[in-house]
Formats: structure tokens, sequence, C-alpha cells
């Protein structure tokens, strides 16, 4: 006795057409298509207030070519269909933040019990919106020697609240937050007052910056001669 089953044929999923090669230079396209593109790369900047160094932004181009890939393989799609969107992606970025947070705690454990860590910690200001920033990296070595490094926390800081004692607060918080050692884990720093100051509360064992050291020092001794020599003055001026 034979039996026979039917199998239904599997729907085809629609499957964009691959372009040839050449037709991903953007040259190659047709006016209309060349048009179409230039006017949504400028409604995305002059409509979304974006830099327009934004349209160059690796991270924007990934996107979008994460897009052309999805629908190269499913068919055309509305994206507003399946973007995420803004209350997604924030308890997404929660998760992986988390997430890296206890690897980083499971990584550190060794060289802390071992006293193989250390520390940097800066604030700076960026160029552009002038907002000030504390920054903090911590360093360590496996049994091999093999140098490691991982910025645990980089916060904005208003002007008003860079003290000594605020500046003290988020590092106490980041050593409770990554398990590491009070008193114990070298912390390489500028000689801002503020920084010094946070430092000093509970002795911590921080060390001067040599960089910074060395270019204040460089500094110092160049303007002493803009002030003598007009033509290193002037040579200074157009270096930088």
């Amino acid at each position: 006795m034979t039996t026979s089953t039917s199998v239904a044929p599997k729907e085809s999923v629609p499957v964009q057409t691959l372009m040839p090669r050449f037709a991903y230079n953007k040259s190659q396209l047709n006016e209309r298509l060349q048009k179409q593109l230039k006017d949504a790369e400028l409604k995305f900047v002059t409509a979304g207030s974006h830099s327009i160094n934004a349209l160059e932004n690796g991270g924007v181009l990934d996107l979008v070519q994460t897009a052309i890939d999805i629908g190269a393989q499913v068919g055309k799609l509305n994206v507003r269909d399946i973007f995420y969107g803004r209350k997604t992606i924030r308890g997404e970025a929660i998760s992986k933040f988390n997430h890296f947070s206890t690897t980083i705690r499971q990584i550190l454990d060794e060289p802390i019990k071992n006293h193989c860590d250390a520390a940097t910690c800066d604030m700076w200001t960026d160029d552009y919106m002038k907002r000030s920033y504390l920054d903090f990296t911590v360093f360590w070595t496996n049994d091999k020697y093999k140098l490691s490094h991982c910025l645990l926390r980089c916060k904005h800081f208003p002007e008003d609240s860079k003290t000594g004692i605020n500046i003290w607060q988020e590092i106490k918080s980041i050593f409770e937050s990554f398990n590491l050692s009070f008193g114990d884990t070298p912390i390489v720093t500028d000689q801002g007052s503020n920084m010094v100051a946070a430092f000093n509360i509970t002795e911590e064992a921080r060390i001067p910056c040599m960089a910074h050291r060395c270019n204040t020092t460089l500094e110092t001794a160049w303007n002493r001669v803009d002030t003598k020599n007009s033509t290193f003055a002037v040579f200074n001026l157009t270096i930088t």
C-alpha cells in the first residue's frame, strides 16, 4: 500500500531584482531618480534641522543601506510600516546598555582582584554646542599583559555643576557601578582645579597627565617667545 502526500507550493516572496553594480553609482541614475534622491536628502537636512554633515554620517548610511537590503529581499515597503520608532529603540538601547554593563563588570572582576586596572577622567567641551562633558575610561591588563580599555561613562555636565563635589559624586557612582576599588585605582587627570579637588575629597590615587603637562609647558614657552619675536608669533598663528 502506498500513500502519497501533496505539498502545497510555497508562496513566492517578491524579491527585487538586484541592480547591476554600476548602477550603485548615483551618477548612473537617470535624471528623475537623481532629483528625487537630492530632494529627499535636502528635506532630511532642512525639515529635520539636521547638520548637512549628517548626510555622510556612517550610521545614517548604514541605516539607509539596511532598509535597501530589506527591500531587496521582501519587495517594496512603506518605511513607516517597518521602522520601530523612538520608544522601542529607547528600550533597545537601555537593554543593550544593561547587557554591556554586566559584561564589563564580569571582564573587570579579575583585573580588579589582581590590581591590574587604572583609569583616566577628563572634563571637556565640544567645539560646536559648547557643552561640557565628563568622560571616564578604564584600562586593564590580563595575565598575558594585553592592554584593553573601555569608556564607562560620558555625561553632560552643565557649566554651573562643574564643582569638585559634583564631579566626585559622578565618579563615585562609576566606581560603585563597576565595582572599582576606592583608593586602589590609579586615575590620570589634568590639573584642572575642580578635577584635583574632586579626587582630594577621598584622597584617591590621582596621577597628573603627562600629555597635558607637556602641552602646558610648550604653550607657556612659546607664548613667551611670541611676545619677543613677531616673526615667531606669525609662524605660530599660521600653523594653528
